[in-house]
């Protein structure tokens, strides 16, 4: 069952969502109890499939208001991978590089630059639509070329590194696999091929970092992760997302 709570009862659900599940996931979840299976629900922000934390579940008239929680900022604590890059700039994609990262010294003032109003594109796999289809129908079938990837406005208000650290590739091939077995089979996110690919990883020790971040509705840790990345010059996904706040809302 879904970790949650209710505040400004009877409009509002906290709820913790786990790795694995997705946003309908968590409503369908909560509509199977009786004290919810006649109450109408939405959700106020997604969290991605592998991402956790944090969901605000609105409830009757008060899912009339989503734009209200839309626009809240939010609060993520999420590791940076370096030296492996993927096609959804997290773990659940297909990797596009995988090589050894040498001592990085820039890491502190590259974050430090980031901190600000900036122009931030979506995420190739992502649900944006672009003429009526989602942006992952263009990257899962090889058109992306065809159309222009949308961006928008984003502000990162402040980024602190907590933690820096590192990970046999064996330890992280079974953090992958535990995590991403956690998907529903019904749905369809390339879950075997990917498993496969990160089976041969190379025998590297894998560097880590924690990072906590305050920002602006509408930003995509996976997209800040990749670009990082490319600021540094080496390969670099999100590892782990945790949403811990949107607005004064909190866990």
């Amino acid at each position: 069952m879904v970790d949650y709570r209710e505040v400004q009862s009877p409009s509002i659900i906290i709820a913790n969502k786990p790795i694995g599940k997705t946003p309908l996931e968590i409503i369908q979840l909560l509509k199977q109890t009786d004290k919810y299976k006649s109450t109408k629900m939405s959700y106020a922000g997604r969290l991605d499939p592998m991402a956790h934390g944090l969901m605000i579940i609105l409830m009757n008239k008060e899912c009339f208001k989503q734009h209200i929680y839309h626009n809240l900022n939010k609060t993520y604590r999420f590791k940076l991978l370096l030296g492996i890059s993927t096609d959804t700039f997290d773990i659940l994609g297909k990797i596009t590089k995988n090589y050894l990262v040498d001592t990085i010294e820039s890491i502190d003032s590259t974050i430090l630059q980031l901190i600000g109003t900036q122009i931030q594109e979506y995420p190739p796999f992502s649900s944006v639509r672009v003429n009526k289809h989602p942006l992952w129908y263009y990257a899962k079938h090889n058109k992306l070329d065809t159309i222009t990837i949308p961006s928008k406005k984003v502000t990162i208000y402040d980024m602190i590194i907590e933690d820096d650290t590192t990970m046999s590739h064996l330890d992280l091939i079974k953090y992958v696999q535990n995590n991403i077995t956690k998907l529903d089979t019904k749905h369809d996110f390339r879950q075997n091929d990917i498993l496969k690919e990160w089976q041969h990883i190379k025998d590297l020790n894998y560097r880590i970092l924690t990072i906590n971040a305050d920002v602006s509705c509408g930003t995509y840790i996976r997209s800040m992760c990749d670009l990082i990345g490319k600021k540094l010059g080496v390969p670099a996904i999100a590892l782990d997302i945790f949403r811990t706040c949107v607005g004064s809302y909190q866990l």
